[in-house]
């Protein structure tokens, strides 16, 4: 049970934020010496694409997979529970500065302010606009399709595996 919330948290948290931040490579640097004109202009794209605005939509997912679980392993403490989970969405929402600061860094590092105010702009408007709105329903429809292709997929593996093994003359 553990072991399935967890790919299901991460899933979501995944799938949430690649396409968030598909205009973006992930974070991974810090914004160390990033030039403080470009790491503006970083944190404007991001703002623009909505990529701050993830975050927030993504925690609050993780922590309804978490609930549930946590309420049926301790059912007699479902309100305590509820109160951690509350503390944990204000605890990591404050962390959340963390990463766009990483990633604006990021940005910064790899894209010349030039670039950063042309893509700001693209995506304030027009096609890009229009691609930064249908971001929640994409994220939503992939999370729905990854997980439906992954349950097919584990099943064909797991019919071919045993069909192997039972050539190979393992009892299964």
């Amino acid at each position: 049970m553990l072991k399935q919330l967890a790919i299901v948290v991460a899933a979501v948290v995944i799938a949430g934020l690649s396409l968030a931040l598909a205009v973006i490579p992930s974070a991974a640097q810090k914004a160390d010496g990033a030039d403080p004109a470009r790491l503006a202009a970083a944190k404007k794209l991001m703002d623009v694409t909505g990529a701050q605005k993830q975050f927030d939509t993504v925690m609050p997912q993780v922590l309804a997979q978490l609930q549930p679980f946590l309420e049926k392993k301790v059912p007699s403490h479902k309100k305590q529970v509820a109160e951690v989970m509350t503390l944990m969405a204000d605890k990591f929402a404050a962390k959340r500065n963390e990463l766009i600061d990483q990633i604006a860094g990021l940005y910064a590092k790899s894209l010349t302010a030039e670039d950063l105010e042309a893509l700001t702009k693209f995506f304030s408007d027009g096609a890009g606009k229009r691609y930064i709105d249908a971001i929640p329903a994409l994220v939503q429809g992939s999370v729905a399709m990854g997980q439906q292709w992954g349950r097919k997929i584990g099943e064909e593996i797991q019919k071919e595996a045993e069909a192997e093994l039972k050539k190979r003359g393992v009892p299964i």
